[in-house]
């Protein structure tokens, strides 16, 4: 496949995946489907009414008897046809009515996030100025004027010419404002006289200045309002509050009430097993016209004609047998991912074991991360509400993630491989308990700072995603992908933060600064005895090398650490035992040829089987052209090898070949690696040094001698200029 078409294919790919989620998602998921019907009831039978666009929420009636609903938006049914009311209409960002909508006479009223809307008739106006904060709760209007109550407890008021607000912060004692576990929503209601009442954490009504609490009620629900009483519900019980405050109860047996409305001398209720109606102590119950719906909101005409709106009950063996399609493709389309961009970038599949366990290693992670976090969720919600009332909405987000930290911690220590703890680096002391119990729990660091950005930024973010994605499906998969991204940059950033400060050290030479970025959190530990090796701390990268390889598991990684412990061997000058690991090294896995190069090093070393050393180190240079972008990975190693193929030329007396290798190993070095240049450099020295051109290997160990005067290869260029062999 062409770099172009790969290109394409890597675009197109999860767009494509993207399109087919939310495609499913709109025609299988039961959260999504428009279940919900608008009916009338007259003549002691159910009339199906005109279908309207979306599933109809609230019904209410006009004075000119015309019926509106929410349904995306808000609908008027008139003469028998609908009029549908968008965004577009009221001006606003989107349609969504927080807090709901009201009438006054053939006047319409609407609370959104971007502030409250009126409908006059013949055309919408937008009213920003209505809405302190983008959390509208609840909307009346009445002859005293047009009221709004936010989730902040902030109440405006509207008198027919301009808006006025007033913080409800301090005036209802023991009340907390904001969004809560209980999930609480401020709502007002407002009866014929002007009194203005507020349901939240109790029962108040106004009483000029002042809020008085009226009856015991601790977390009621407004269920309807007529000009001289109230309804609500507090758990299953129904009681009626006149505009005295007299309480008391409505009998409505053993069932929950959605809604009531009164008409004349008759109560409609709206129930989860159909229209209640309450006339003279007597009452009569109508099943609702779908079978396993419920009557969800009831409004009656002027001419005495009943209109409901129902909706399905969907149980939870249901809704997850109809959630299957969307979650197997998504399982799907999660395990494709890995080998699309393998395809994408080219990668043989045969050389790509790590992805394609990613196949199943992803969905697998996202899934357990996905059932974890609900049940430490539905956890949460049980338990917090508890230990803490009214515990805002943050405390479940915190629970949570705790939970995450927990489990993470737990899950490292439950898969921690035998074998003693990695030396420190004094290599002697034993890593004191708080270290490990700060690196153990690092999960922490990510866990907190998306904790921090889940209260303010990320609540933008996704109001932003909302703004310009307007399909409200695919802006959920959107919020869902930018999420995982973030959650897994997150917990990636410290490794890949800390790596890239202990990278820039050992480039520079700092190996001082490059260990304590290795040790930091334990991050980055795998990469501590080559920074020990650079530094020519040789028995201290053979006790690293060994302490990691007693805990790996991977092939790969174990023929990776074996290569470690027999380059610090070679340098401790106890060559037989770095002849036996690095042969097991390669025995192993050859991987990317590191142990190749090393041992055909250990050879040119001793000066002894050239020949094979040559050979070794070809086929160093095949293992790291051969692997996936090697071409491109770790460029300073193809300059080691050239240097140490030039170096056994010289030994076997090939002097143009050699003199060919050097230019090709000077053409590869990389000038900002420092250490790794001057490895080099002493190469180069050492073939100069064996083709008798000892002014040309003086000039190399001083090279090496200059870029590395703290590492191995300072040293070493120092024992090169020392050597009797070449003249001072």
């Amino acid at each position: 496949m062409s770099r172009p078409a790969r290109m394409i294919l890597l675009l197109l790919a999860p767009i494509g995946l993207l399109a087919l989620m939310v495609f499913a998602t709109e025609r299988f998921a039961p959260f999504n489907a428009a279940s919900g019907r608008l009916y009338l009831f007259r003549n002691a039978a159910w009339q199906a009414a005109p279908p309207v666009t979306g599933s109809p929420g609230k019904v209410r009636i006009a004075a000119d008897s015309s019926v509106w609903v929410e349904a995306r938006g808000l609908a008027r049914l008139q003469d028998g046809r609908w009029t549908s009311y968008r965004a577009a209409d009221f001006g606003t960002e989107n349609d969504w009515l927080r807090g709901g909508f009201t009438l006054r006479g053939n006047e319409v009223w609407g609370a959104l996030a971007d502030g409250a809307v009126r409908f006059d008739g013949v055309q919408w106006r937008l009213y920003p100025e209505a809405v302190r904060s983008k959390q509208p709760a609840s909307i009346v209007a009445g002859q005293s004027g047009v009221w709004l109550l936010d989730h902040d407890g902030n109440l405006s008021h509207f008198d027919g010419s301009r808006w006025s607000s007033e913080s409800l912060a301090h005036s209802l004692p023991n009340v907390q404002w904001g969004e809560t576990l209980d999930f609480s929503n401020p709502e007002l209601a407002l009866l014929a006289d002007g009194s203005l009442w507020i349901v939240f954490r109790g029962l108040w009504c106004r009483d000029g200045s002042q809020w008085a609490r009226v009856g015991e009620f601790t977390n009621p629900v407004v269920l309807g309002s007529s000009s001289d009483r109230l309804w609500i519900r507090e758990r299953e019980r129904v009681s009626t509050i006149t505009a005295a405050g007299q309480v008391s109860a409505l009998d409505v047996g053993p069932r929950r009430v959605l809604a009531v409305t009164a008409h004349e001398n008759s109560l409609y209720l709206a129930a989860t097993d159909g229209l209640i109606i309450l006339n003279s102590g007597r009452m009569e119950r109508v099943p609702a016209p779908d079978a396993n719906h419920a009557v969800t909101s009831v409004a009656v005409a002027p001419d005495g004609t009943v209109w409901a709106t129902t909706d399905a009950h969907v149980s939870a063996t249901a809704m997850l047998l109809r959630s299957l399609p969307v979650l197997l493709l998504g399982l799907g389309a999660l395990s494709l991912m890995p080998q699309l961009l393998r395809a994408a970038a080219g990668i043989p599949t045969s050389a790509s074991p790590a992805l394609r366990s990613m196949a199943w290693k992803i969905p697998g992670l996202l899934v357990g991360l996905c059932v974890g976090t609900t049940v430490l969720a539905v956890a949460g919600l049980r338990i917090l509400p508890r230990i803490w009332p009214h515990a805002p909405s943050w405390a479940l987000t915190a629970f949570v993630l705790a939970g995450v930290v927990a489990a993470f911690t737990l899950w490292k220590w439950a898969h921690r491989p035998p074998g003693p703890e990695f030396p420190s680096a004094t290599n002697e002391q034993p890593k004191p308990m708080a270290k490990r119990i700060v690196a153990a729990s690092r999960a922490a660091i990510p866990v907190l700072l998306l904790f921090l950005l889940e209260q303010g930024p990320l609540k933008w973010a996704v109001e932003w995603i909302h703004h310009v994605v307007k399909n409200p499906t695919l802006a959920m998969f959107v919020i869902f992908a930018a999420g995982m991204v973030l959650v897994m940059l997150l917990f990636a950033a410290p490794q890949i933060l800390s790596f890239g400060f202990m990278y820039h050290a050992l480039r520079r030479g700092d190996y001082q600064r490059a260990l304590w970025w290795t040790d930091l959190l334990d991050l980055n530990r795998e990469f501590r005895h080559d920074v020990l090796l650079l530094a020519g701390r040789a028995a201290e990268a053979e006790a690293s090398a060994r302490a990691t390889l007693s805990k790996r598991q991977s092939p790969r990684m174990r023929a990776l650490d074996l290569d470690a412990l027999g380059e610090a061997l070679t340098d401790l000058g106890r060559f037989a035992d770095a002849r036996a690991t690095l042969e097991e090294s390669v025995a192993v896995d050859v991987g990317p040829g590191g142990a190749l190069n090393n041992l055909a090093e250990l050879y040119l070393r001793q000066g002894i089987e050239l020949r094979k050393a040559l050979e070794l180190i070809d086929r160093a240079v095949a293992a790291k052209v051969a692997l996936p972008m090697g071409k491109r990975m770790d460029r300073h190693q193809g300059a080691v090898r050239l240097a140490n193929r030039a170096w056994a030329f010289a030994l076997l007396g090939r002097r143009r070949e050699a003199e060919q290798s050097i230019a090709e190993a000077r053409q590869a070095a990389v000038p900002g690696f420092l250490p790794v240049l001057a490895g080099v450099h002493w190469r180069i020295g050492m073939t100069w040094l064996a083709l008798g051109q000892f002014t040309e290997a003086r000039k190399e160990f001083q090279a090496a001698e200059t870029l590395d005067p703290r590492g191995k290869y300072g040293r070493l260029g120092q024992q090169g200029i020392a050597s009797a062999h070449v003249p001072g």
